[in-house]
């Protein structure tokens, strides 16, 4: 829709109208519509009121041609020879397709459409003003419902259409943006700025939380709703919680009880099951007179892929109404702890939930906000048809612009909303990003009154134009990064379940078997196959998050898996299930991660000490100064642990105590990159410094924490079940449990004890690390993270330790667009240069064939071998004189057979994996197993997840690890199997064409490197063909 429409019908959104026009002006108030907005339509403060018919005189058809000109032509369409079966029905919203589209002279449109879940639901309809200023095009999916004329089904002022709704946007968003929806498009993108602490928000959960009891459990006197108060704030997990949020816990007990009366009240006055209590007769003339008779349902989920909306109901409830008791109605009830205001955000927000429950096929047309702050109050909020009408067209007009930053191209700065011109843009969180956004584009656009021209310039005066260029670049990539990688949650709804199901996302015709409550306030879920049928177990891996959808419903849960086999997969669940109910379980992708991600960069824009010197460091790239020698302290403490060092890892330590800023380690492969960072936490802990260890993944965080446990104290931060088994103690979870007598003064006596720290860079937003301070943060693997997902650790941190080898994986970047323009750079490939980069080069892993090739394939000579042991280290297993010459030759011990192509040839009908390949390697591991090899010394790796499940499936030794060479980084084997599966398909912008993923894989090998593939076509790969031409034409065996 064009700015100027859309700006104008945004001003259209009115709440609580004059419902029913008899009604007299009391029965309005009982009802909670006030006597001033009978008759007068509440509009959004950004623009005055206008009347309907205002506007559509207003909106000029050529305003609307201008918005179709370059996309479509004024063609005729020929609508009248599309001769298809069915007839079209609009009665009710539902989804169609568009298949045509014809932009008419008066600017309306004429689509014709088909419904996605009955093909004979089709036809031809004309959208009018307010919905024809949508550029919607053939093959769009939408959501209409219309009135039928002498001409035929009409979209107009009386119907809906909601565009892309398959973009669900929370309930929150679409009443946020009432007021300045520039405002709510800038909290997708970054935090707000400024001390702004969340214990309102911390709070107003605990009394969410407090009333859902006191309603399950139905009290009505206060000594239990007393109790129920005492048990939740004495129990360990508030305490905890008191305690990750920095929030002084009687302070906010006091707070938190501060609200028992009007809990009180509202259970006497409107509860069904509190009796005949003398609070009934109290119910005054402001609020509502109704009863509610049972509680349905709590935290009730609603996904609506009809509206493009999504929330979550505080209750959802039976009423008997002021005007007839014998009737039952079900209603939504939102919950405030704010102070009485009756806004309209939060009557936005109930009427929302009335759509998404009638979207479910109920008969709701009001629902009940209720405040709980002070003497609270509640009133019943209508939803009548213009009201839905205009929050459905606010929600298109956010859903626009947040479509319209993740469709950005060519690293252009994300097109915001227009600011608005209020005095409380001085007092905004977002004020510093809203004018940093202005001074990259758009300064020139607003009007010379507006206040942020006055209090702008002052903001931001600590940014130099090289910084908002920096971090509009950023944000621009990574939005197009975050637009490829969110998984489409649609195909949930689009696609039958057996067609997800044959994709390998999903099972389909599910059954719960039991369900249990968890400590965690969870269920502990346990599915099965409705037919008893066998499922495939690597569908789901531990920790994946799951979307529950039951009934036609789609996400009614969330949760995450806990294991799965053959049989069953248990899940850990937000709701409870009954057994024998079906379900659908589908793989889901959380965009939180993307998110924070988004956040990160932000942090640019902080006028903080550290953000400058961040600033200076990554965006400007200031060169660090050293310190021109160490102290003696270091020298004394430092000479026990320097001397296991080789020269080149002893200046590497040195230097990073030298640093003032930040020093980069280039390790390549087999360097000792890993004893060499534990050398320097262990004298960084000597000298009383506080450290932060992180890397990209859990299991490089872990390689490091693992070495250091026996002489160094470690705090591992994460989830357990991300978490090594040996450093299971270490983590947080474990110092919780096991304290006795918790209290949130012992939990920050035992945290902050911790000198050293452990966490990946996206959990390094843990709540209580964003009260620390760190003398060192080291980033291990360094050159497998986006400059955007290291930012967050790096601004906990005086100086920082970059460790990694950019021969090596590379960060992961799905858009190709974002990755040529610049998101595929690492921070340490930007700061990499002599002045701050010291080298390790000798390594002390592979021999010297396998080391040669390296050299060969991406190091240029530079990697040598430590010693002669290393140099001249060989497999030496005896082989069956009956072995075939080809499995002889793989297994041979002679040094120049250190590594070995298995060729192998044959068609398969699969792109990522290849049974003739995996029949190979299981050959190969069975035959080493038989001659007396330890299989923990054995490794298979494979490019594709794929070609990965199917080697695990056929191995029969356990104890031989097969991943992918993602999963093999920072990870040694004496010998490894590499599996391309690849003999058609060729593709030189797939993964198996990544040099640096096929570096990575060969120096895995200590002694043997055995290559699976075929030959022929793996060389139109020209990393692989690099590869082959170093290797002997004696060392490929032919495969039988």
């Amino acid at each position: 829709m064009k700015k100027t429409a859309q700006k104008k019908l945004t001003n259209y959104f009115t709440l609580n109208e004059q419902r029913v026009k008899s009604r007299s002006d009391t029965e309005n108030i009982e009802a909670g519509a006030p006597p001033a907005l009978k008759r007068q339509r509440v509009s959004t403060p950004q623009k005055p009121v206008l009347k309907e018919k205002k506007v559509q005189s207003h909106i000029s058809p050529m305003k609307f041609v201008e918005n179709f000109g370059s996309v479509f032509f004024d063609d005729d369409f020929g609508f009248d020879d599309l001769k298809r079966q069915g007839s079209l029905n609009l009665e009710k919203l539902q989804r169609f397709e568009v298949l045509a589209v014809e932009v008419l002279p008066n600017s309306d449109l004429k689509i014709e459409v088909k419904a996605t879940k009955d093909p004979n639901n089709c036809g031809t309809c004309t959208v009018k003003t307010p919905w024809n200023g949508y550029a919607i095009k053939e093959r769009d999916v939408v959501s209409l419902k219309g009135c039928k004329t002498d001409d035929g089904w009409v979209v107009e002022w009386g119907g809906l259409l909601v565009v892309n709704p398959d973009h669900l946007v929370s309930t929150t968003q679409i009443v946020q943006s009432l007021y300045c929806t520039r405002k709510t498009v800038l909290s997708g993108l970054f935090n707000e700025i400024g001390d702004r602490g969340p214990d309102h928000m911390v709070i107003g959960c605990i009394v969410h939380e407090l009333l859902e009891v006191v309603l399950m459990k139905k009290c009505t006197m206060r000594d239990e709703i007393e109790k129920v108060c005492d048990e939740l704030t004495k129990g360990q997990g508030f305490t905890v919680k008191m305690f990750m949020e920095g929030m002084d816990y009687e302070k906010t007990v006091e707070r938190v009880r501060s609200y028992l009366p009007s809990i009180f009240d509202f259970v006497t006055r409107y509860m069904a099951y509190s009796g005949k209590h003398p609070n009934r007769a109290r119910v005054d003339g402001e609020n509502w007179n109704g009863e509610i008779a049972d509680v349905i349902d709590i935290e009730e989920n609603i996904w609506s892929p009809t509206l493009g909306v999504k929330g979550k109901i505080d209750a959802t409830v039976r009423v008997r109404t002021p005007n007839n008791r014998n009737i039952l109605k079900l209603m939504p009830l939102e919950l405030k702890t704010g102070k009485v205001s009756f806004s309209l955000e939060h009557r936005g927000q109930v009427i929302l939930y009335c759509m998404l429950l009638r979207d479910l096929g109920e008969r709701v047309d009001a629902g009940l906000l209720l405040y709980l702050k002070d003497s609270g109050g509640i009133k019943e909020i209508a939803a009548a048809e213009r009201e839905m009408r205009d929050l459905t067209l606010l929600r298109n007009g956010l859903s626009q612009s947040i479509c319209e930053i993740e469709k950005a191209q060519n690293a252009r700065p994300p097109v915001l909303p227009n600011p608005i011109n209020r005095k409380s843009c001085t007092s905004c969180g977002h004020l510093i990003a809203c004018f940093s956004a202005l001074r990259i584009d758009g300064l020139n656009k607003i009007e010379s009154d507006n206040i942020l021209r006055e209090v702008g310039p002052g903001a931001t005066a600590h940014l130099k134009q090289c910084h908002l260029e920096y971090v509009f670049r950023l944000v621009a990539l990574q939005t197009l990064e975050n637009g490829s990688s969110k998984s489409s949650a649609a195909r949930i709804w689009s696609e039958e379940a057996k067609k997800r199901e044959e994709k390998g996302r999903c099972f389909a015709g599910m059954a719960v078997e039991s369900c249990t409550p968890s400590s965690c306030g969870r269920y502990n879920v346990s599915f099965v196959k409705a037919d008893s049928s066998i499922i495939s177990a690597e569908t789901f891996s531990v920790a994946q998050t799951v979307a529950v959808s039951q009934g036609g419903r789609a996400v009614v849960a969330m949760g995450f898996v806990k294991s799965a086999d053959s049989r069953s997969v248990q899940l850990l669940l937000d709701r409870c299930f009954k057994p024998g109910d079906k379900v659908e379980l589908d793989a889901y992708e959380s965009n939180a991660l993307l998110s924070s991600v988004l956040s990160n960069i932000g942090l640019f824009l902080e006028n903080t000490p550290t953000a400058e010197f961040l600033r200076e460091s990554i965006i400007e790239k200031k060169i660090p100064k050293f310190a021109p020698k160490l102290t003696s302290k270091v020298k004394k403490l430092g000479q026990g642990v320097l001397e296991k060092l080789n020269r080149e890892q002893c200046r590497a330590v040195l230097q990073a105590l030298a640093a003032e800023r930040y020093i980069l380690v280039k390790g390549m492969a087999g360097t000792g990159k890993s004893t060499t960072l534990r050398a320097l936490i262990t004298l960084l802990h000597s000298l009383g410094k506080r450290v932060l260890l992180t890397a990209y993944t859990h299991s490089a965080v872990d390689n490091i924490l693992e070495r250091l446990v026996d002489t160094v104290p470690v705090l591992r931060i994460g989830p357990d079940h991300r978490i090594k088994t040996s450093l299971r103690d270490h983590c947080e979870s474990s110092l919780i449990r096991n304290m006795e007598g918790i209290t949130v003064e012992k939990l920050e006596k035992a945290f902050q004890s911790y000198q050293v720290v452990g966490v990946t860079c996206h959990g390094a937003s843990h709540l209580w690390l964003q009260r620390q301070r760190f003398d060192y943060c080291i980033v291990d693997e360094a050159t497998q993270v986006t400059q955007t997902a290291v930012l967050r650790p790096l601004f906990l941190a005086e100086k920082f330790v970059l460790v990694g080898d950019p021969k090596q994986l590379p960060p992961l970047v799905l858009d190709e667009q974002a990755k040529a323009l610049g998101l595929g750079e690492s921070l340490f490939q930007r700061l990499d240069c002599p002045a701050v980069t010291t080298v390790l080069k000798e390594q002390y892993r592979m021999n010297r064939k396998i080391n040669e090739i390296a050299n060969g394939l991406s190091y240029g000579g530079e990697l040598r071998c430590a010693n002669d042991h290393i140099a001249e280290a060989t497999i030496a297993y005896p082989i069956r004189d009956d072995a075939p010459a080809w499995l002889v030759k793989a297994l041979s011990g002679d040094i120049q057979d250190s590594f070995v192509i298995v060729d192998i040839h044959a068609e398969s009908k699969m792109t990522n994996s290849n049974e003739l390949e995996a029949t190979a390697v299981e050959r190969i591991v069975n035959e080493l197993a038989a001659s007396g090899a330890d299989s923990s010394q054995i490794g298979v790796v494979a490019t594709y997840r794929e070609q990965v499940n199917l080697i695990r499936r056929k191995l029969n030794e356990p104890a031989v690890e097969v991943n992918t060479v993602d999963q093999y980084q920072g990870r040694d084997k004496e010998i490894i199997l590499y599996s391309t599966s690849k003999n058609t398909n060729h593709n030189h912008d797939d993964i198996t064409a990544d040099m640096n993923r096929l570096t990575v894989a060969v120096t895995r090998a200590r002694k043997k490197f055995i290559l699976v593939c075929d030959k022929a076509f793996i060389t139109l790969y020209s990393n692989f063909d690099q590869l082959i031409r170093h290797i002997p034409a004696e060392n490929t065996v032919k495969y039988f």
